[in-house]
């Protein structure tokens, strides 16, 4: 691959270089400009010399916005962040085409010997702890822009509230949101009515509980705040000493961008708010009597009824059991094997849960079960075998469901068919979503309805437009 040529940027100094006093210095909106131009590439591939490029003019942003020389514009901050979640999902492989730093560069002219795929594996870890690192740059600088905003506020405070929301994220599971509200009792004994109010007050809690993710991404940025201001002072210690900041930042920023591209997504999916919605699309699943409904969602569970779909189904009940601090993010249906030796550490009973619910079969558990998390996650393990596609071992490798099911643990490319339904969950809201994106690339919402009885209208007119394609 060439090189593309490189612009040639003003220095520092004297704001152009010719070293004139008199040029102006370059603005940080024009900086901004520039790492769009060079990270948020239309190409497949993002170059090594694009990426030194952009290394170079993320370190002059970094130095004008220390300066405080002039206010960032709201537009500006906006279009850092743009880039930031650019940059974080050419890390986590989730861009389309799923286009990363092109090692070719680096590594040219590989032949197909094992030694030599070997060696192109460990140069793509070290391309994507490259661009991890770049990703926890990109958030320094969105803090820095921020820090007039910062100064405005109770440091005291919102470091507090910050902290409460960062250490809520890393408890709070995903189980309430498919079990419906408790039934108030009315009549009983005092005892009896108390019972039920308690699990009343449980289930809104844990709903309560649910991060936000605007409320997400303001905490970590200002947890990020809190280590690049502290940055500087340790400049003169130690490598070890030096890279613990940035071992913290490595973590931070994947949890900032996401939290800020979902804030984004659900203000477009939703404008109406916590409202129901359903199209002209799916009133043909609406005229569906109770049992031929009950028979169609069904078949989907029965997809899952392999050994495969075992494995796919212990999965996704543990990512509901579990807290996010164990599941993480992933690409694949599948979860890591460090996800899996902690729950079985520290999450005996819901790695059992889990376990028998594979077990049982995913046709049982949506006939007999009478828990709708575990009936939703035999939907939703049919539906992972539907839709995940594509080379051999697809279901441990290949990215999860195709990109069509965009739940919080999973960091997968988008459909290869840009106009292809999605299925995405908004926690806080307990709504499932279902949209395709239209010529111009905006969302056209299909249906949003809560809790399990949306996830199956969904899951129906999902697998309904796979099969009127297919025909």
């Amino acid at each position: 691959m060439d090189p593309p040529v490189e612009e040639s940027e003003p220095s520092e100094a004297g704001g152009s270089s010719s070293g004139d006093p008199s040029a102006p210095t370059v603005s940080i909106a024009d900086l901004v400009r520039r790492l769009q131009a060079r990270l948020v590439s239309p190409k497949a591939e993002l170059s090594l010399s694009s990426h030194q490029a952009a290394a170079r003019t993320l370190a002059r942003l970094r130095s004008r916005l220390a300066a405080r020389a002039e206010p960032v514009a709201p537009a500006t901050r906006f279009a850092l962040l743009c880039v930031g979640i650019h940059m974080h999902r050419r890390a986590e492989g989730s861009l389309p085409q799923d286009d990363r730093l092109d090692p070719t560069e680096a590594v040219a002219g590989a032949a197909a010997s094992a030694e030599e795929e070997q060696l192109e594996s460990e140069d793509t870890l070290l391309v994507q702890r490259l661009l991890r690192r770049t990703a926890s740059c990109l958030l320094v600088a969105c803090c820095m822009a921020e820090w007039d905003v910062f100064d405005a506020e109770d440091d005291e405070r919102e470091n507090a509230a910050a902290r409460a929301i960062a250490e809520a994220r890393e408890t709070t599971t995903l189980a309430a949101v498919l079990l419906p509200p408790p039934s108030r009792k009315r009549g009983g004994t005092d005892a009896e009515r108390e019972e039920s109010e308690r699990r009343l007050a449980a289930w809104k809690a844990a709903l309560d509980a649910q991060p936000r993710p605007e409320r997400v991404a303001r905490a970590m940025l200002r947890a990020a705040a809190l280590v690049a201001a502290g940055e500087d002072a340790e400049a003169g210690a130690e490598a070890a000493a030096v890279e613990a900041p940035w071992r913290r930042l490595d973590a931070l920023a994947p949890v900032f961008f996401r939290a800020s591209a979902d804030a984004m997504a659900y203000r477009l999916l939703l404008p109406d708010g916590d409202a129901d919605f359903v199209s002209l699309d799916a009133a043909r699943i609406a005229r569906d009597s109770d049992a031929e409904r009950a028979k169609k969602l069904r078949s989907i569970a029965q997809a899952a009824e392999s050994e495969a779909g075992q494995g796919v189904a212990r999965a996704l009940m543990m990512s509901f059991l579990l807290p996010a601090s164990i599941v993480g993010t992933r690409r694949s249906l599948l979860l890591s094997r460090e996800a899996n030796t902690r729950a079985t550490l520290d999450f005996p009973q819901e790695v059992e849960r889990a376990h028998n619910v594979a077990i049982a079969g995913t046709e049982w558990i949506f006939d007999k079960g009478e828990d709708d998390l575990e009936r939703g996650v035999s939907v939703l393990a049919g539906l992972a075998m539907l839709t995940t596609q594509g080379r051999e071992d697809a279901i441990r490798k290949g990215a999860a469901c195709g990109g069509r099911l965009q739940l919080p643990f999973f960091e997968t490319p988008p459909p290869a068919a840009p106009a292809a339904l999605r299925l995405t969950l908004v926690p806080h809201l307990r709504r499932w979503v279902l949209y395709r994106l239209d010529r111009k690339g905006k969302p056209v919402v299909v249906s949003s309805q809560r809790g399990f009885e949306g996830l199956c209208t969904a899951a129906l007119l999902l697998v309904s437009s796979m099969s009127s394609r297919a025909a």
